[in-house]
């Protein structure tokens, strides 16, 4: 399942606030969301929304 536009922008720019620099979205899969980084590739919990120990979707409320 491909993230819709939206939901990549939203991602994108939640990674971008946790310090990342160069955000992409590279692809889904039934585990995660990847995202290509300066730093390497950053999966996103599809059930937890967690990164890094962090959840984006508490950084959005």
């Amino acid at each position: 399942m491909e993230l819709g536009l939206f939901e990549q922008m939203i991602l994108c720019r939640a990674l971008r606030e946790a310090g990342y620099e160069e955000v992409h979205y590279a692809h889904s899969n039934d585990r995660c969301h990847v995202f290509h980084t300066e730093l390497g590739l950053v999966p996103v919990d599809r059930e937890t929304g967690k990164f890094d120990s962090k959840d984006y979707r508490q950084m959005f409320q």
